[in-house]
């Protein structure tokens, strides 16, 4: 269960991080079903930037999804590693493609660092690429990291979590 105390803390939190204003669109690539929808939906609603959402057979078929979120103007885009990893295995990416995206942001499992630098070689000119991580609990994401250079120079682990975000404590 998501409390409403997190999600409040999830919309200020997404604000500041990653500076959504009601310039932005982002992506609602993920199922309304799945977790990482909470992002999408109230992250923008509540900061009052756009949601472009995607049906199911459209995220299905690569090229048409990258031609969708291009025409739409996407801004900030939210998803699993695999998913992106699907989009640059079928060849779905292109260094012009995508251009109006500032942000990717990507989570919940980890992203191999052959496609991450696959990735940062295509976008990494006009986008950011962040790391999140979290439970269903804290609305998803509890931590993020921008990825750097230095995090793609060796294939040794994933990509670093990051910090914890304002009001959560980490314990290992």
């Amino acid at each position: 269960v998501m409390s409403h105390a997190n999600l409040i803390n999830l919309v200020d939190w997404a604000a500041d991080r990653f500076l959504i204003t009601s310039e932005d669109t982002l992506t609602n690539v993920n199922p309304i079903y799945f977790d990482n929808s909470v992002f999408d939906l109230y992250a923008s609603l509540f900061n009052g930037a756009k949601l472009a959402p995607f049906r199911a057979d459209q995220t299905k078929d690569p090229q048409n999804l990258v031609r969708l979120v291009s025409q739409v103007g996407c801004t900030i885009w939210f998803s699993v590693p695999s998913l992106l990893v699907y989009l640059l295995t079928t060849r779905s990416v292109a260094k012009d493609s995508l251009s109006a995206i500032r942000a990717f942001i990507f989570g919940g499992e980890g992203f191999p660092k052959t496609k991450l630098r696959q990735l940062h070689e295509l976008v990494g000119h006009h986008a950011v690429l962040e790391n999140v991580y979290g439970p269903t609990e804290c609305t998803c994401i509890c931590s993020a990291r921008t990825v750097s250079t230095e995090d793609l120079a060796s294939d040794d682990n994933l990509a670093p979590l990051g910090y914890l975000n304002p009001n959560f404590e980490g314990i290992v």
